[in-house]
């Protein structure tokens, strides 16, 4: 079961370094390294757990960094920005009955 947990994670971490977009890199590797850690957790691996514990804070972190960026982001652009001309369907109906 272990060594199927470690095929896993290693899995995960070749995969999260193939992918082209910030987020879900970080997203599957933070899978990853909570997949290793409980794997060198199990087998006794003390560094190994102290690294992946790193790991996992410095993905967290960037994953909630990301997350308000995008959240100003939005806020900022909502701002900024015009709001859109609204349109009733009362009034087009009555224009168009005019007419």
């Amino acid at each position: 079961m272990i060594g199927w947990l470690g095929w896993l994670g290693s899995a995960l971490v070749v995969v999260s370094l193939s992918l082209d977009d910030q987020r879900s890199f970080r997203i599957v590797n933070l899978a990853a390294s909570c997949v290793m850690l409980a794997v060198n957790f199990a087998i006794g691996m003390t560094s190994m757990v102290v690294l992946n514990l790193v790991l996992i804070a410095i993905n967290a972190r960037h994953i909630v960094r990301m997350r308000r960026f995008a959240h100003t982001e939005a806020t900022s652009d909502a701002t900024t920005r015009p709001a859109p001309a609204r349109r009733h369907a009362h009034t087009d109906e009555h224009f168009a009955t005019a007419a």
